[in-house]
C-alpha cells in the first residue's frame, strides 16, 4: 500500500484549493470551525467537557464569527471555483453511499428515518475540530440516528490534504486516505467503528496524518478481522474509493462549505454550539419538520 494517491488538493490535482502559505496562529481559539483560511494550526489544546453541554463553544462563538467571515472572504478571493474538481459519475462507492443526484450527493448515509428531519454533517478527518465535536456529541448524535429522530449523513471533505501543515507533514494526503479507508471499512460493516476510532486516534499536531500501516491497523482495531480485513487491505491499497472521495469534495467545493465541522438540519446551518451540545440539538432536531 505504498503508491500514494492522485487526489492532493492544492498540488495540481484539479481540486481547486489554494496552496495557502501562511503562518500558523500563535494561539489558535477553540473555535470548533475549521476554516479554509487557517489549516495548518495545531489541534487546540482546550478540550470540551462532555458533562458540560456547550460551555466551552459559547467562549469561543464571537471568535467563530469573526474567524468564519475571514475565512470565506480569504476563500472568495483566493480561489473563484472555476476549476472545481470533474465529478466522475461512474466512480465506485462504498456501500449505503448516496448516489450524486440529491441534496448530499456522494454523503454517508448511516440512516434511513423516513419522515424525520435530516442532519447532514461535513468533516475532515484531519479537522481537529471535528474531533473536538465527536468527543463532544458524536455519541448523542448517532443516539438521535439509532432512536430514528433523524437521518443522519456524513459528507467526507479533504480540503486539508492542501494545508501548508499537511504538505509538509510525514504523511501527505492524509485525508484523503483516511476517507479512502473508511470507505472500505463501510464494505465491511464497521463504517461508525472506523470513523469515530479515527477521530480519536487523531495525532496531536495537525498535519502528522496516518501511516497506511497504521489505517490498517486500525481496521483491526474495530473488528474487521480473517477474509474481511484482506479485503479492506486489498480495497483500500487499489485506491478503489479515490474517485467518490474527489466526487465528494467536489461537492464541498460547489456548495462553498465555509470549514468544518459543518452541520445541516434540514439544509439549514447550525452553529458549532448546536451540534456540540447533545440537549440543545436533540430539541432542534424535535422541532424541525421532515
Amino acid at each position: 500500500m505504498s503508491e500514494t494517491p492522485d487526489v492532493v488538493p492544492g498540488q495540481g490535482d484539479g481540486l481547486g484549493v489554494p496552496n495557502m502559505d501562511q503562518p500558523d496562529l500563535a494561539e489558535p481559539a477553540p473555535t470548533m470551525s475549521h476554516t479554509m483560511s487557517d489549516g495548518g494550526l495545531d489541534a487546540p489544546v482546550a478540550s470540551i467537557p462532555a458533562s458540560k453541554p456547550g460551555t466551552g463553544l459559547r467562549m469561543g462563538i464571537l471568535a467563530l464569527i469573526l474567524l468564519s467571515v475571514v475565512g470565506i472572504a480569504v476563500w472568495g478571493l483566493m480561489s473563484s471555483r472555476a476549476n472545481a474538481p470533474t465529478v466522475d459519475a461512474q466512480a465506485a462507492t462504498p456501500t449505503t453511499i448516496l448516489d450524486g443526484t440529491g441534496s448530499t450527493p456522494w454523503g454517508v448515509q448511516y440512516n434511513s428515518a423516513p419522515g424525520k428531519p435530516v442532519l447532514a454533517i461535513w468533516e475532515d478527518f484531519q479537522c481537529p475540530y471535528c474531533s473536538q465535536l465527536e468527543q463532544a456529541n458524536g455519541a448523542g448524535i448517532r443516539a438521535l440516528a439509532d432512536a430514528g429522530k433523524v437521518t443522519l449523513i456524513w459528507r467526507p471533505t479533504v480540503f486539508l490534504d492542501g494545508s501548508p501543515a499537511s504538505q509538509s507533514g510525514p504523511n501527505p494526503n492524509s485525508s484523503v486516505r483516511a476517507t479512502m479507508a473508511w470507505g472500505c471499512a463501510i464494505d465491511a460493516g464497521k463504517g461508525a467503528d472506523f470513523h469515530a476510532y479515527l477521530f480519536a486516534h487523531q495525532p496531536a499536531k495537525e498535519g502528522t496524518g496516518w501511516t497506511d500501516d497504521e489505517l490498517a491497523t486500525y481496521a483491526s482495531d474495530v473488528g474487521i478481522t480473517g477474509s474481511a480485513l484482506d479485503t479492506f487491505k486489498a480495497c483500500y491499497a487499489s485506491h478503489k474509493y479515490q474517485s467518490w472521495v474527489k466526487n465528494s469534495y467536489a461537492a464541498f467545493e460547489s456548495e462553498s462549505v465555509a470549514g468544518t465541522p459543518a452541520g445541516f438540519l434540514n439544509g439549514t446551518e447550525l452553529t458549532p454550539d448546536q451540534l456540540a451540545d447533545p440537549a440543545l440539538l436533540a430539541d432542534l432536531v424535535s422541532k424541525a419538520t421532515s
